[in-house]
Formats: structure tokens, C-alpha cells, sequence
């Protein structure tokens, strides 16, 4: 009798450990199966008061999420503030440091890294901005291979990215549609041509759609700008500079917004890009954009898409409390978005000081 109840016993177990060990193994799949994407902006300045924290948390974060395919995209302003300098400038070597650290976390990091171009690539929109972005790319590619920076040549591209799951990346040089100086092969109509064809080719995948430049931000790109601007202007300076200047202060928000900048979404050429491409976006609903240049951490949904800005890789901004952005902090960080094999999409921001717990997160449905 006693022989008995053992002998169930052990077939009960048996059965319930079996059941446990093929749904860790279901899990495992369906972990393994999963791709993530990491995203980080304007990494260009190093140091532990710039991109160094920020770095090291993000191969901390890589190295332990589970996921079978992982890649890390550079989303431009690679080196501050002109450009790789040409070899013997005197600022050659800081522009080396600058890009050598990211170089390092590239190879460090689990999986595939790809760099694109921002503004400050580009000599700031100055002159020697081809220039600069060739040099930029030649120090890349001799450290990390032909494809670990796109679009290439100083082209806008677009340039396909296939992790080989269900999402496909298009990589765009935003700065080459801004740029007022010679720049690489192409037109703004062959450029939207190529991007609408392909967005088509690909559009049964989730599309994200990578460029240095947002499409929406709530910080200085945008318009938007501190009261301490206004009334302490001296302090963008000099973090200790607490000079009041109420009427003086005010002229440079406000000029900023009348005589907008090439790199601010109210010129004439920004606003061009911006309404192409949201045209396309909504053609394609559930598309995903992601950007750099506002040094945040903002997230958003609107226009048939989202929109995710991930530029304080080495410094950041400030950002007002607005029911418009879903998230948004100026805090240092980066991104996280995982494509899981059900179609759905988490978005993950960390920061430097919320560590390698996600300080916000959200899922998007599946597109299927």
C-alpha cells in the first residue's frame, strides 16, 4: 500500500516536473525568440561626466536581457562639437577619444552596432561637414567593419536594416536633408521615393525608422524653453551664473523661435523633412520613429506612429511637465524597444540614476 502511494507519487511529480520543464522550455523559446533594439543619441563627448555612466549601463542592461538578437544603434552627434577634425588639427585627438569610447562599447556589446550621422557629424552644418562625416566614417569602419556606419559616402540613404525578425530598421541622414553645403550624391525626391518604396516592400513588418533629427520634441528643438532662460540666460554659460537679466534673457528664446536654426523643428527645411515623412507614417500606421538630437528621454504616440528621442547619451536638457509627452525626462540614458515573437513591442527607457531597473515602460499591441 505504502509501495503504492509512493509509485504515485513519483508519477504525480514526474508529470508536474515535465509540465514545468516544457513551459521553462516554452518560455526559453519564446525569450530566445525575441530581438532588442538599444538606442542611444548624442554619445559624442567622454568622460564619467558625459557618456561614460550611460555607456556602462547599457552593455549592464544587453548583457542580461535573454533576447536572441540584439542591436545597438548610434543615432548620431557621434562627436562634439565639429566633427572628426582632419589628422594633425589640434582637436584631432579629443575627437578620437570622444569616438574611440563608443567604438569600445560597440565591440563590447552582445550583438550588432551601426552608427548614423547627426549635426554636430557634420562639423556642426558648417563648410567642412562632408568632410568631417567621411573622416568620421573611415575611424568607424576601420575598428568596426564596412557596415557600422550608414548611410555611408555622406548619403542620405535610406539604409535597410534586417535584424531578421519581424521588425526592419530604415537608417536616414536627417543632416543631409539640413545641410547648406556640399554634401553626397541625391535628391529630397529620390530620397522620399526610396523611402516610400521600401516602407512598402517591408510593410507587413514593423517598421523603425531611425534619424538623427526628431519629428517631435518638447525641449529647446522644439521651441520650448525654461523660465530660467528668461530670467538667469548667463547660466547656459555658466551653470553658476545667476545674473538676473529678465528683458535680455527673453531675446534669445524668442529670436530662436523667429529666426529659427537649421537644426530646430521650426525652419523651413526641418519642417519639410518632418511632414514627408509623418505623410509616410501614416501610410504606415504602427511605425516607429526614433531619433536623437534633444538631449532627453521623451516617448510619444500620435500621427499613425511613435516617436521615441533618445539624445542624452552624454548630457541633457530641460523638458517641461506637458499631458502631450506620454514620457519624457532630461535625465541621461537611453532606450530599450524589444519586438517579441507575438508582434507586440515593449519600450524601455533607462536612466544612470534609476540603474538597470527600467525607469518607465510601456507595450504596444501587436500590428497582426
Amino acid at each position: 500500500m505504502i509501495r503504492s502511494s509512493l509509485t504515485r507519487a513519483r508519477l504525480f511529480f514526474g508529470l508536474v516536473c515535465t509540465v514545468a520543464a516544457s513551459t521553462s522550455c516554452a518560455q526559453a523559446d519564446e525569450l530566445a525568440g525575441e530581438r532588442t533594439l538599444y538606442l542611444i543619441g548624442d554619445a559624442g563627448l567622454a568622460g564619467e561626466e558625459h557618456s561614460a555612466p550611460v555607456l556602462r549601463l547599457l552593455l549592464e542592461v544587453a548583457a542580461s536581457d535573454g533576447s536572441s538578437g540584439r542591436t545597438l544603434l548610434f543615432l548620431g552627434d557621434n562627436i562634439y562639437e565639429h566633427g572628426m577634425h582632419a589628422s594633425g588639427h589640434r582637436d584631432r585627438l579629443q575627437d578620437s577619444i570622444n569616438m574611440q569610447v563608443q567604438v569600445d562599447a560597440a565591440r563590447a556589446f552582445p550583438g550588432r552596432s551601426v552608427l548614423i550621422p547627426g549635426n554636430h557629424d557634420w562639423a556642426q552644418g558648417g563648410s567642412d561637414g562632408m568632410n568631417a562625416v567621411l573622416r568620421e566614417q573611415a575611424f568607424v569602419e576601420a575598428r568596426l567593419g564596412d557596415d557600422a556606419f550608414a548611410p555611408d559616402e555622406a548619403t542620405p540613404g535610406p539604409v535597410v536594416v534586417d535584424p531578421g525578425g519581424q521588425e526592419v530598421l530604415i537608417l536616414i541622414d536627417s543632416q543631409w536633408w539640413l545641410h547648406p553645403h556640399q554634401r553626397g550624391p541625391g535628391t529630397d525626391d529620390s530620397l522620399m521615393h526610396d523611402l516610400q518604396r521600401i516602407m512598402e516592400r517591408y510593410s507587413d513588418r514593423r517598421i523603425v525608422l531611425a534619424t538623427h533629427h526628431p519629428l517631435h520634441t518638447y525641449g529647446s528643438h522644439g521651441g520650448r524653453f525654461p523660465l530660467r532662460d528668461h530670467l538667469f540666460p548667463l547660466t547656459n554659460l555658466n551653470k553658476l551664473l545667476w545674473l538676473p537679466m529678465p528683458v535680455v534673457g527673453s531675446l534669445y528664446p524668442f529670436s530662436r523661435k523667429l529666426f529659427a536654426s537649421r537644426q530646430d523643428l521650426g525652419h523651413r527645411r526641418y519642417r519639410e523633412l518632418r511632414t514627408h515623412i509623418e505623410a509616410l507614417m501614416q501610410r504606415y500606421p504602427g511605425t516607429i520613429h526614433v531619433s536623437g538630437h534633444e538631449h532627453a528621454l521623451q516617448y510619444l504616440a500620435g500621427d499613425g506612429g511613435h516617436f521615441i528621442v533618445s539624445g542624452s547619451g552624454a548630457k541633457s536638457t530641460w523638458l517641461p511637465r506637458t499631458p502631450e509627452l506620454t514620457y519624457g525626462t532630461s535625465e541621461r540614458g537611453f532606450a530599450q524597444v524589444r519586438f517579441a515573437t507575438d508582434g507586440s513591442v515593449s519600450i524601455a527607457f533607462y536612466t544612470v540614476d534609476g540603474g538597470a531597473q527600467p525607469a518607465w515602460s510601456t507595450v504596444l499591441p501587436s500590428q497582426r
